[in-house]
């Protein structure tokens, strides 16, 4: 699980700032675009203005596939927080804050978890940067 925070961490981060330095290089006018903002949007929008995924069904197929990574490096670089789940912090004492999820209302499996990882194949996740690479 840590293993896939910091890569995913470091990954996104290099690409950003990639995505960032490709500019030049794909209809950039210094004239007209503000670079200030550009650095600013997020990767789906960085992503999107330098290979245009959809332009191209290859590059949409790549472009899922990180995005869906992508949303769980948010998730754990925001507490553990996901968009859509009940997500709260547990105070245990002599620990600190730890993040918490709820079950969805009509999932009888899962009572609550720490940090949920069940979904979360390390391999599955760096042959999609591979494959994109």
């Amino acid at each position: 699980m840590f293993n896939i925070q910091a890569m995913l961490d470091a990954y996104f981060s290099f690409q950003e700032h990639t995505l960032i330095l490709l500019l030049p290089f794909c209809q950039f006018n210094k004239d007209l675009d503000d670079v200030t903002s550009l650095i600013g949007d997020d990767w789906t929008a960085k992503f999107s203005r330098i290979f245009k995924p959809h332009q191209n069904p290859e590059v949409m197929r790549h472009f899922e596939k990180l995005r869906k990574i992508k949303e769980l490096r948010n998730k754990y670089a925001h507490g553990g927080f996901n968009k859509k789940k009940k997500s709260l912090y547990v105070h245990v004492q002599g620990v600190g804050a730890i993040p918490a999820e709820l079950p969805q209302k009509n999932d009888k499996k899962m009572r609550y978890t720490i940090l949920s990882i069940h979904n979360i194949d390390f391999s599955d996740i760096c042959k999609i940067i591979d494959e994109f690479e």
